[in-house]
């Protein structure tokens, strides 16, 4: 019970304050040590809308600061993809750039 407290903490720390999405919380729990059922437990607890709502808000300032590069949108999927989001995820708000 400790596990899935501490993992459901965790996920939804890392989601709304740091920005990452379920790829990364998954590994970085993975690697704490936390069974594979609690972690998708714990982020089953994460709220979807504000995790999109934080994607969004990530890659519209990383858009900002990639004006005028011609390679703006490869650099926008591989700047969410390393923050943990799933590429299904990502390209909805890539076509927007």
């Amino acid at each position: 019970m400790d596990d899935l407290r501490y993992a459901g903490a965790f996920a939804r720390e890392k989601a709304r304050l740091t920005g990452w999405g379920p790829v990364k919380i998954r590994f970085a729990l993975r690697a704490k040590g936390i069974e594979q059922a609690l972690i998708e437990e714990a982020l089953d607890t994460v709220d979807i809308q504000a995790a999109t709502g934080k994607l969004s808000k990530l890659l519209d300032a990383k858009a900002a600061s990639l004006e005028g590069d011609p390679q703006k949108k490869f650099k926008l999927i591989k700047f969410a993809l390393s923050r943990g989001y799933e590429y299904d995820q990502i390209r909805d708000y890539i076509s927007l750039y």
